[in-house]
This record gives structure tokens, C-alpha cells and sequence, in this order.
């Protein structure tokens, strides 16, 4: 499991390197074009807006991952260490859920518009842009059911929930 993870972060890693330099570069094309030659490019303003969604899904993803989402937890930090931990439980299996829905209707999104190009590049909205819901749900999904997996208790592993203290 630890290696599907860790494969899963390296290739979301280098995408976000990836989609960063994209970003970098077609912005100062625009920039270059518009003030510099005064002949603005149609094309760079719907690249910058894809790579902003995509950036926006992989990040959450990576933040998912390193749990460093925003969370209120005052209520759950003064209750005893067994029910914290049923808690997370039950609150990974809500987002799992919650993601699973984006991963299904970020697929049925796609299926509608695949067809639909963007004005300017022509490319498929479907496929280019409403892909990364169930590409980054299904990350984050995957990550969350590995969060709830590590937290069930077991005969004999000691105290995931609690057990043995």
C-alpha cells in the first residue's frame, strides 16, 4: 500500500512541477505579447484557466495527503483517544463518500461535454478540463480509504482504535 501511495504523490508531484512551469511560461507569453509587441495572444488566457483547475485538484490532493487541510478538531481533542479515533474513522468514511460522488459526477460531466470545445484552443472541454474531477477525486478517494484501512482495529496490532489501552 505504502508503495502505491508513494508512487501515486511522486507522479501528482511532478505534475504539479509541470503544470507550475506551463503556467509560468504561458502567463509571461501573454504578458510578453500583449505589452511588449502590443499583439495579444487569444489562446493563453483558457491554457492559464485549465492549468488553475488542474493545479487547484492536485494541490488539494497533496494537501489531502499531507493532512494539512484545514480541520476543527476542538470538540474531538477533549474526548478520550478511543472515540477520537472512531471519530476520524467515521469522518474519512464522510469524505470518502463525498468524494466517490465527485468522482462519479465529475465522470458523467465529462461524458456531456466531451464533445464541446473551448473557443479558443479547441480543445475538448470533457476531456481537458472536467477530467480533473475523477482523476484527483479518485486520488484523494484512494488516499482516504488507504487513512481509514490504517485506522480499523486488528487482533493482535495494538491500539488503532484505542484497543489494549
Amino acid at each position: 500500500m505504502q508503495r502505491l501511495r508513494d508512487w501515486v504523490d511522486k507522479i501528482m508531484g511532478w505534475l504539479l512541477v509541470v503544470l507550475m512551469a506551463s503556467m509560468a511560461v504561458v502567463v509571461f507569453l501573454q504578458v510578453f505579447y500583449r505589452y511588449v509587441l502590443n499583439n495579444p495572444l487569444p489562446w493563453p488566457e483558457e491554457v492559464a484557466r485549465m492549468t488553475v483547475v488542474w493545479l487547484s485538484f492536485i494541490g488539494a490532493y497533496m494537501a489531502m495527503r499531507k493532512n494539512s487541510h484545514i480541520g476543527f478538531n476542538l470538540l474531538v481533542a477533549q474526548l478520550p483517544d478511543v472515540w477520537q479515533a472512531y471519530i476520524a474513522v467515521l469522518g474519512n468514511l464522510l469524505v470518502l463518500w463525498f468524494l466517490l460522488v465527485i468522482v462519479q459526477q465529475g465522470i458523467i460531466t465529462m461524458g456531456l461535454t466531451m464533445q464541446d470545445p473551448m473557443p479558443y484552443t479547441g480543445v475538448s472541454i470533457g476531456l481537458w478540463v472536467y477530467s480533473v474531477f475523477p482523476i484527483a477525486g479518485l486520488c484523494m478517494a484512494l488516499d482516504t480509504a488507504f487513512k481509514i484501512w490504517d485506522g480499523l482495529p486488528r487482533r493482535g496490532r495494538g491500539n488503532s482504535l484505542g484497543v489494549g489501552k
